[in-house]
Formats: C-alpha cells, sequence, structure tokens
C-alpha cells in the first residue's frame, strides 16, 4: 500500500491515506526522464555524447471525493493553492520519502456526479529525498566511560587517541547527494581539512577553530556555504576556504573519509549529515 501525504506553504499536513474523504492516485513517482546532449558529424557513423542531465519532475495527483463533495473540495484549494510551494509525502514497505514542489494546477468539474480532482505539482530537483536522515561521527578521541561502572585499582581508560580517524558513511540512496559537514573543536584547531579517502578530493579552511566552535560545510548543489557558530553568533566565512575546494559529494554505497589538521587533530570532531535521494517510489 502507498501512503500519500502533503505539507502546504503554512506547514499543515494532510494524510489522504487516513482521510474517507479521498481516494488517491499518483502518476510521476517513477524515475524521471533525462535529456541526453549529442552532436553528429557529417563523416561519422551515430552521434557523439555531449553532456546529459535528469529533468524536473511532474507529479499528477488524481483525487477522487468519496464524500462531502463541497466541504472536500475546499479543503483541497487550502493544501494545493495554485503557485504555492508544498512538500509531498510518500510510503511505502520499502521506503519513506518527501518532494519538493509547486503547484502548477488544480482542476475539478463541479458538475460531474462523482467529482474527481487532478493536481499537478512541478518539482525543479527531480529526486525523492528520505524523511529521516543519516548521522555519522568521526572522531580521533574515542570516549571509553559508560554507565554501570567500576574503577579498579590500576584505574580506568576514560579515552583513547587513534593517530588517524576514518569514518564510512553508507549513501543507501539511488543518487548521489550533498551533505552537511560539522566541524566541533573540543580545543584549539588549526587549518583542518577534510578528504575522500577514495577519490583523493578535499576541502580545507584556513583559519583557528577555538573550544566550542561549529563550523558548518554545506555541500548540497544550489546551497553550497560555510558558517561558523562561534559564542551563539553565526557568520558567513566561505572566504576561509583553501584553494580550489572540492565541493564533497557521497556516491551511492560506501564513502570513506578522514581529516588532518595543522595542529589540534585530537581536538576536532566531524559529523557527516546526509538524506539519500531516491530516483522514483
Amino acid at each position: 500500500m502507498l501512503e500519500i501525504g502533503v505539507k502546504n506553504h503554512k506547514g499543515e499536513f494532510l494524510d489522504f491515506s487516513w482521510d474517507p474523504r479521498y481516494e488517491v492516485i499518483a502518476s510521476g513517482i517513477s524515475p524521471a526522464g533525462a535529456t541526453v546532449c549529442m552532436s553528429k558529424t557529417a563523416m561519422n557513423d551515430g552521434a557523439k555524447y555531449n553532456s546529459s542531465r535528469v529533468d524536473e519532475r511532474n507529479i499528477v495527483l488524481t483525487v477522487y471525493i468519496m464524500r462531502d463533495a463541497e466541504e472536500a473540495r475546499a479543503n483541497l484549494y487550502r493544501y494545493f493553492p495554485p503557485k504555492r510551494k508544498c512538500a509531498l509525502y510518500f510510503k511505502n514497505g520499502a521506503r519513506d520519502v518527501c518532494i519538493d514542489g509547486y503547484v502548477e494546477t488544480l482542476e475539478c468539474d463541479l458538475y460531474e456526479m462523482g467529482q474527481q480532482a487532478q493536481i499537478s505539482i512541478l518539482c525543479p530537483d527531480p529526486y525523492f529525498q528520505s524523511v529521516s536522515g543519516v548521522s555519522v561521527e568521526v572522531g580521533k578521541l574515542l570516549p571509553l566511560f559508560e554507565f554501570p561502572f567500576a574503577i579498579e585499582k590500576e584505574g580506568v581508560e576514560l579515552s583513547q587517541l587513534y593517530s588517524d580517524a576514518v569514518g564510512s558513511v553508507l549513501n543507501e540512496g539511488d543518487a548521489e547527494s550533498g551533505m552537511a559537514m560539522e566541524l566541533f573543536a573540543s580545543g584549539k584547531v588549526v587549518n583542518p581539512r577534510i578528504y575522500n579517502t577514495q577519490t583523493r578530493q578535499n576541502i580545507g579552511l584556513a583559519m583557528e577553530m577555538l573550544q566550542g566552535d561549529v563550523v558548518t560545510i554545506n555541500t548540497h548543489v544550489g546551497e553550497k556555504s560555510v558558517t561558523l557558530l562561534r559564542g551563539g553568533v553565526k557568520s558567513n566565512i566561505i572566504n576561509r576556504l583553501m584553494g580550489r575546494p572540492d565541493w564533497l559529494r557521497l556516491e551511492t554505497g560506501n564513502n570513506t573519509f578522514t581529516y588532518k589538521c595543522q595542529a589540534g587533530d585530537e581536538n576536532l570532531h566531524v559529523t557527516f549529515r546526509f538524506r539519500p535521494r531516491y530516483m522514483g517510489v
């Protein structure tokens, strides 16, 4: 069973699956089509590949109004006002995902005996995102202190310091994804740099982090940013990026990361946060 819901621009949520006034069929939720650009030459067979991209997604909801026609139809106007942004939610046995879009049209024939509405929604980003996020922390200081505990005569270890820290981030989605890398300093950190050990790409900051500082590097397409949270004040520090940075991405499957600092390796803790992206429901 496919459960369908919508959140309108005001944050109000309508769950079609549990509302007896509606029955819904959705189209456009399989993988979106792609535009493949090729060029032909006069003397050669076939064509030469130039580029390709996945097009925007068009989701169409056909809503059958089962009872209270006037009230139910007016309720749809509330959740699908044309030109407004909305978020669609889809859940089945394998996936629990959502996607943002803009209402293009809401058409309904008021003179039919069994009324139905057809709602067209355009989604600029064609990929669905998991409702729940993934968080993976990497640090060179491993805490060992746990409850319950007992201190033996020779003492107990409260933590261990690793000479190197490597973290594996599993992207179970169908497509590559950007992420938010959160750098937390528990002490002084100088010039931190994060590496993808598989692709050898890296991104670094020319700065000195103080105790309690949090730097967030966002690599999502269209949202790239670098911010510093210090003393409760957030500021833009994208100008602190070293050289030509690689805006690290998550390929499908396992991605392995590590980090190096000019000083204070043991004081840096890096957390990778993202939501897997899917081609279809």
